[in-house]
């Protein structure tokens, strides 16, 4: 067989590529290296044919010399050519087998595949002047044979080629340290001594301690007028145990700035983040909680103060009872009730994990508030037990006390506290009738205290399953006036407890799936906004903030990427709270009744002090002359039969038209809680739904005996309206 001596310029090249590509051992660089806190620091290679990086812990100050072992990216594999007065005027560009890929007066070429490629120059006169072994990353490819001058010659130096601005690629150098964000940047090394790389890391946490209020709770929600709420809900709280909790477990993107300013721009004022800590904390003794989830929950908290708003941060999932009869984090709260889990080791490690994160962010201001725990309950859901009040309430108290201890702004930092389970106003009730909520705050007394209540009231219609198995509890999309009345009965017991008496409150979560009600009727929707203006009206009549539950599916008000609704019940869900937040709802005026039988009949609405707006709280009635001489005898009683369960207070007024005596009123039912009922004058019938009112109980009776005409009035406080009562018959009787 005859052998062709000559062979064709790609096979030289294949053939020199395959003998000497890969050959080089690469060259030493030495990188100094500061930074201004004590910082891991990594400088590595686009990939390994760069050459080998390194990663040092450096000392604050201190420089550090870091070694890098480099390599070229193309290696010379022609010796170059010196050439009088050459000039390059094409490129080529192989693949290892032989096959041009690209030919051309310039090399700056767009998507160009990741791989080894074979690049040869050529001069005018055709001739072959250099070549070079390029390791492409992919994407665009940009490189020049780079000329030397020598007498009157151009000769090519033996870096003839290029690639991303040096011929050992570009670099990245990353830091991170504890409490500080992340930073990282292109790094682009040479041989031998580099300049110094002096990086500087940004706080994550303020560096020294912020300022703090003087003022209670009440007077900063006030003042700070914080009047709307959003929950952060399934982000930094998802999990899927056993896997450690994470921020996109539950299909939302992460937190952004953008979210936060957009929530502000919507009109919200503070967001709670709840906040899971599965998977990210060690065993016993220290139970050490991850540098890097305590940064993210920073980093979160520092965007919703960055946008304007206040943050609350809690210890979330870990203590749901959602596996029955365990537990999934380490509240082992249904565990410790029967026993199977040791209540001193729980204990120990609340406060050690709140000890640490009241460290972490003990410098932070006043806008940021701590929420102890969130539904912890053994199955218990909607009762509240006293031994398992007593229990939550000693719970509460490992963390306050905790927390206070870390000192500085945690002293007198605003601290949120639940109660158990479904932390209802009736369970929060119950539990403070008997002195089993609000942990000892020592001199702050109840004024840096928050109670944290959730209101999904009723179930059926907000949190029952819009899919339901068996055994679970159907969503329903209809909602009763009675239902609709506690609302503000709920909202009234609250601030009687309460926010009269010095102590803050918020409802923590509360709403309703307006995702799954999105594309139904009108009139489902409607239903809907008005128990949305509702719960909100509620909270801003009687003091307490309102925080919606948002968690990105259901309950999803606003977009996860700019904190905006969408158009549709989204976006009227948004402008209903926002309205019933800020004063602006208007319910929609009672109608009269026209069927109640009885002697006295039907009713009209009082008027208000102004003399011409109605009142309608109160049902009045104009008494005939023969009903003013029944009323006047003595044991004449006022006898109302009711369709619905007395939710409020009420009072008895009568009024002498023609003496002008107007306001006589005496109470005759009074609420407490946790549900007492105080009758003055008056009998209840609770197997009849009856009311008896005995007319020598009114206000000023010797002189209600001597009016020659009377109006009877009966004002009820216990919901929208007197309507609420449900009044089926009413009568004068001896």
């Amino acid at each position: 067989m005859k052998t062709n001596r000559f062979l064709t310029l790609p096979a030289i090249l294949i053939a020199l590529a395959f003998s000497s590509a890969f050959s080089q051992d690469g060259v030493t660089a030495t990188v100094p290296v500061k930074a201004n806190v004590n910082a891991t620091v990594s400088i590595q290679p686009p990939n390994a044919s760069y050459g080998t990086g390194a990663v040092h812990d450096v000392t604050a100050g201190v420089e550090e010399e870091f070694t890098l072992t480099l390599k070229e990216g193309s290696v010379p594999i022609l010796q170059p050519q010196g050439l009088a007065n050459a000039a390059v005027s094409n490129y080529s560009l192989f693949s290892l087998n032989g096959k041009q890929v690209w030919q051309g007066a310039s090399i700056s070429q767009a998507n160009i595949a990741q791989g080894v490629y074979i690049l040869s120059a050529k001069a005018a006169n055709g001739k072959t002047i250099g070549t070079k072994l390029v390791a492409h990353n992919g994407g665009k490819l940009s490189a020049a044979f780079g000329l030397e001058q020598a007498s009157s010659a151009s000769v090519l130096r033996k870096d003839v080629l290029a690639l991303s601005s040096s011929v050992y690629g570009e670099w990245t150098v990353k830091a991170s340290a504890a409490k500080h964000y992340d930073t990282s940047y292109a790094f682009s090394p040479v041989e031998g001594l580099n300049d110094l790389q002096n990086i500087t890391l940004r706080s994550v946490v303020p560096t020294a301690p912020e300022a703090m209020t003087e003022k209670t709770a009440i007077q900063y929600f006030t003042d700070e007028e914080v009047k709307a709420g959003w929950n952060l809900g399934n982000t930094l709280d998802a999990v899927n145990v056993p896997s450690a909790a994470s921020e996109t477990a539950w299909g939302n993107p992460k937190a952004s700035q953008a979210l936060f300013n957009g929530l502000k721009a919507s009109g919200i004022d503070i967001v709670r983040i709840p906040c899971t800590w599965i998977g990210h904390v060690d065993g016993a003794p220290d139970y050490t909680i991850s540098e890097a989830r305590l940064k993210r929950v920073a980093e979160v908290v520092n965007m919703v103060h960055n946008a304007g708003m206040k943050a609350i941060i809690n210890i979330h999932h870990d203590g749901n009872y959602t596996q029955p009869p365990n537990t999934w984090g380490f509240l082992k709260f249904a565990e410790v009730t029967r026993g199977a889990a040791n209540e001193s080791q729980v204990k120990a490690q609340l406060a050690a994990m709140w000890t640490q994160i009241a460290n972490y962010f003990k410098n932070y201001g006043d806008y940021l508030i701590f929420e102890t725990m969130n539904e912890v309950h053994s199955g218990n859901w909607g009762s509240a037990p006293t031994a398992e009040q007593d229990r939550l309430f000693d719970w509460n108290q490992t963390a306050l006390s905790a927390i206070r201890a870390t000192g500085g702004n945690n002293a007198t930092r605003f601290v949120a506290v639940p109660g158990l389970g479904a932390t209802e106003p009736s369970i929060v009730l119950a539990a403070h009738s008997r002195g089993k909520l609000l942990p000892n705050d020592g001199d702050n007394g109840v004024s840096k205290l928050i109670v944290s209540v959730h209101f999904y009231a009723p179930s059926a219609y907000t949190v029952a399953s819009a899919t339901p198995t068996q055994g679970n509890e159907p969503l329903r999309h209809t909602i009763t006036t009675a239902e609709l009345n506690a609302i503000n009965t709920e909202a009234a017991h609250i601030k009687s407890t309460f926010i009269d008496n010095g102590i803050a409150v918020y409802y923590g979560e509360w709403g309703a799936p307006t995702n799954v009600r999105s594309a139904m009727n009108e009139t489902v929707k409607s239903t809907h906004v008005d128990y949305i203006s509702r719960v909100a009206a509620a909270a801003h009549a009687n003091g307490i903030v309102p925080i919606i539950w948002d968690d990105g599916g259901d309950f999803k008000m606003l977009e996860r990427s700019n904190g905006i609704p969408k158009t549709g019940l989204w976006a009227d869900v948004l402008a209903a709270y926002m309205t019933a937040a800020n004063g602006g709802y208007v319910p929609p005026a009672p109608v009269l009744p026209t069927n109640i039988t009885g002697n006295l009949g039907n009713y009209q609405f009082g008027t208000q002090e102004n003399g011409t707006d109605p009142d309608y709280t109160q049902a009045l009635w104009n008494l005939s002359p023969e009903n003013v001489t029944l009323a006047k005898q003595e044991g004449a009683k006022l006898v109302l039969h009711l369709s619905e369960f007395l939710a409020g207070n009420i009072q008895l007024v009568w009024q002498g038209p023609t003496n002008e005596s107007w306001w006589n009123m005496r109470q005759i039912l009074e609420l407490t809680p946790p549900g007492n009922m105080n009758l003055y004058g008056t009998d209840w019938d609770w197997s009849t739904n009856t009311l008896t009112i005995y007319l020598s109980a009114a206000e000023n009776y010797e002189s209600f005996k001597t009016q020659p005409d009377l109006n009877l009035i009966i004002a009820y406080y216990g919901g929208s309206s007197v309507n609420d009562l449900g009044i089926i018959s009413a009568s004068l009787v001896e």
